[in-house]
């Protein structure tokens, strides 16, 4: 029987570790024997674990690492394993130095944002490009979520398109979840306000500060407008001080983590992705899935899901004013946010979670030899 090593730094939650889980439920449902490394805590270990995966526990924290690449090399020798599968720079970094000179172990990578995306300063990104080139012929075969990452890495960064597989994230087609308005009560949110919400991690590739800067024209136009942000990350106390010097910390609510994201989607009038840079967000699938209206940017990534004025409405990223505008429009036309909400709707089908599953098997199949499968079962 095949085993499967995925590897993910974990030191966050958000749609790249969604998306990884969506896989390692599938796989590991089908019969394989799984394991997973990773930062151990937090939703992410609770949802491997649910799925039946074994959770190897590791320090992804450090920024050398010796002792993790060390402990994942053991783990990789020892395991049995065919095939490692990890995301994430620092992740990527680890599995590749772990499986140096370890032979007949297969290694896929996935890329989710470039580390040109990450939020870390000229020197680190510098050592971030080095590490990439320096272990890039490890790998057997890169999955990328985006077109515009597929280019990225054919033309940007040489490697062959045989080494490319563009494998884009999914999203679950499932009905609406029943007495999704009850969360407006637990979040004590008043019944009548036209909600406005957004959901990631608190960094600044989002781009929430220009969103709260936005919400003073938007409650201009729509007094009972208020803000939702679903998400937790090191930018909280700063989105906190924004809307408290833009004169809006009453209609501005940080809510943290939401467990039940397509509960929280349900609950909004309109989803907004002021985003700066995106690999390929989850996010706004799971909300276009759910037929909710979304206002986004027009960035690599979210123009490759929403086509503007059919699924969306899209705008500059960095644009205070621009994003109120489209947030305005969409509150005040009812039969506009209906007509994006079905298209979005529409739109989702072609990100069938099923047939993201799909691809990433052919991948599979190809490395390891098998014309139909991961590898034939016993």
């Amino acid at each position: 029987m095949t085993s499967i090593l995925f590897v993910i730094d974990n030191l966050e939650f958000g749609g790249g570790e969604r998306g990884f889980l969506q896989l390692i439920r599938a796989v590991a449902g089908e019969g394989w024997t799984v394991a997973v490394a990773a930062h151990p805590g937090g939703p992410f270990e609770a949802g491997v674990r649910a799925a039946c995966a074994a959770f190897v526990p590791l320090d992804m924290a450090s920024q050398l690492g010796l002792a993790t690449v060390a402990r994942l090399r053991r783990l990789v020798r020892t395991g049995g394993f065919a095939l490692v599968h990890s995301q994430g720079a620092r992740a990527d970094f680890f599995a590749r130095l772990a499986l140096l000179g370890v032979p007949r172990v297969r290694l896929v990578s996935t890329v989710q944002m470039p580390a040109e995306g990450f939020e870390v300063g000229a020197l680190r990104r510098a050592a971030y490009r080095a590490a990439d080139r320096l272990g890039r012929g490890r790998v057997d075969r890169f999955i990328v979520v985006s077109e515009a990452l597929r280019r990225r890495l054919v033309e940007g960064r040489g490697l062959w398109p045989w080494q490319v597989t563009l494998v884009p994230n999914g999203v679950e087609l499932a009905p609406p979840p029943a007495q999704a308005a009850t969360l407006r009560r637990e979040l004590d949110l008043p019944g009548g306000a036209r909600l406005v919400g957004a959901a990631g991690r608190l960094v600044w590739q989002k781009g929430f500060g220009n969103l709260v800067v936005a919400m003073p024209d938007v409650i201009a136009r729509v007094p009972d407008a208020r803000l939702v942000i679903a998400g937790e990350g090191p930018l909280w106390r700063e989105l906190e001080a924004r809307a408290g010097a833009a004169g809006v910390a009453e209609r501005v609510r940080l809510v943290g983590f939401q467990s039940d994201m397509p509960r929280f989607l349900t609950t909004l009038d309109v989803l907004v992705v002021p985003s700066v840079r995106e690999g390929f967000p989850m996010i706004t699938l799971e909300a276009m899935a759910l037929g909710v209206p979304i206002v986004a940017t027009a960035i690599d990534g979210i123009a490759e899901q929403i086509t503007p004025d059919r699924e969306g409405l899209l705008v500059a990223p960095g644009e205070p004013a621009a994003l109120a505008r489209a947030i305005v429009a969409v509150l005040e036309d009812r039969a506009l946010a209906a007509r994006l909400g079905a298209a979005g709707r529409r739109r989702a089908n072609e990100f069938d979670l099923r047939r993201t599953l799909a691809a990433t098997r052919r991948v599979y199949a190809e490395l390891l030899g098998a014309p139909g499968g991961l590898a034939s079962k016993p």
